[in-house]
């Protein structure tokens, strides 16, 4: 009887261990080097290239591809025909200018920088675009400069399936909308904002805006301003980068948790962040940061973080309603130096790990 109850308990051990880690592969002629695994929602897995912007999105497991999007000269003419509706005139008048004259101020005439993945694994980029717009109408020869437009567009197996002009980019009260990170909530759709530069109050972040004839109108600024660590730390409107769970959001750079319903913030009690060390602090400096946020997610009961301290990695663990901190969980086996990029979870709550030496992915429960 007590041998076979320890053979029982071994057993129900492997099991446990047996189910806490899966591994994946890539779908062939996909190296793990050249690519960052960005999401994995209801068993679909979004990559995307290291270089320029192209993504596919695959079937954990069976591995077959169910979308692949890569910016191609087509796609390219097709977004500035569907903003200006004009058989690729406006395409071709800012390819010709930007060839012709050289305009290495500008990084290129179309650029994808952000890009949204939902909960139904609909991709949304953010595309900034140049026109080449004559000063004097109506004169051949008249003076030519470059005015930055923006898209939206919903992008589907080798194509473009939606596409929305962003208008009104430029707010009141100095604030004008960055290429940075954004999310939709129920068909209102947020934009990162920005100013040159912070003041006392009122350093706001976020921009809504509202659908109408396919066009997307701004509508208001949200009343939640920036992080009091960019302040304190003279960052102000530099690393920019969040992320959003539902109706939350969080800087990579520091744990400052946003109710996005209530727009409230709270400061997260983080057992290893230690002050952050800058060697910048001017726009366009390098920014060498030895603690970042790297995941979040909240089923409810517990909100989790993944975080990084220097090279090494800690699950953080609060109370979903009281915020109060509950625990702290180091993933020993883990660091920033061997793995592709940092961890992150799943639509389930699972970490998601891609190490450098294996090439795959690592599903971890925990």
């Amino acid at each position: 009887m007590k041998k076979s109850f320890f053979l029982s308990a071994f057993i129900l051990l492997l099991l446990q261990f047996s189910n806490a880690q899966k591994n994946f592969s890539f779908p062939n002629n996909i190296n793990s080097s050249d690519v960052f695994v960005t999401s994995i929602i209801k068993d679909v897995v979004t990559i995307k290239a290291r270089k320029g912007f192209e993504l596919w999105q695959f079937k954990l497991g069976s591995n077959e591809i169910v979308k692949h999007f890569k910016l191609t000269p087509e796609f390219e003419k097709a977004i500035f025909n569907s903003y200006f509706n004009d058989n690729g005139a406006a395409y071709e008048k800012v390819k010709r200018q930007y060839e012709t004259n050289n305009l290495k101020a500008f990084d290129y005439f179309i650029q994808i920088n952000n890009y949204l993945v939902n909960d139904n694994n609909e991709v949304f980029a953010l595309v900034k675009c140049l026109e080449a717009k004559t000063e004097n109408v109506g004169n051949p020869n008249g003076d030519i400069s470059m005015k930055t437009f923006y898209m939206l567009i919903k992008v589907d197996n080798e194509k473009i399936s939606e596409s929305i002009g962003i208008q009104d980019m430029s707010l009141e009260s100095g604030y004008f909308v960055i290429d940075n990170d954004f999310f939709i909530k129920e068909n209102e759709f947020f934009f990162t904002v920005s100013k040159t530069q912070t003041s006392e109050k009122e350093n706001y972040f976020i921009g809504k805006w509202v659908k109408s004839s396919n066009k997307l109108i701004f509508s208001n600024l949200l009343k939640l301003e920036l992080p009091e660590f960019h302040i304190k730390q003279h960052i102000g409107y530099g690393l920019m980068n969040f992320m959003t769970r539902k109706n939350l959001l969080i800087f990579y750079s520091c744990p400052y948790l946003y109710d996005l319903n209530r727009l409230t913030c709270k400061k997260l009690e983080v057992q290893n962040i230690k002050s952050s060390q800058f060697t910048g602090h001017k726009k366009g400096d390098f920014f060498d940061i030895n603690f970042s946020v790297c995941a979040l997610f909240d089923d409810g009961a517990t909100l989790k973080l993944i975080i990084r301290q220097n090279i090494n990695f800690f699950i953080e663990e609060y109370d979903s309603k009281t915020l109060l901190f509950k625990k702290e969980i180091p993933m020993t086996d883990y660091t920033f130096d061997n793995l592709h990029r940092f961890p992150f979870f799943n639509s389930n709550g699972q970490i998601t790990i891609t190490p450098k030496k294996s090439g795959d992915i690592i599903i971890l429960t925990h």
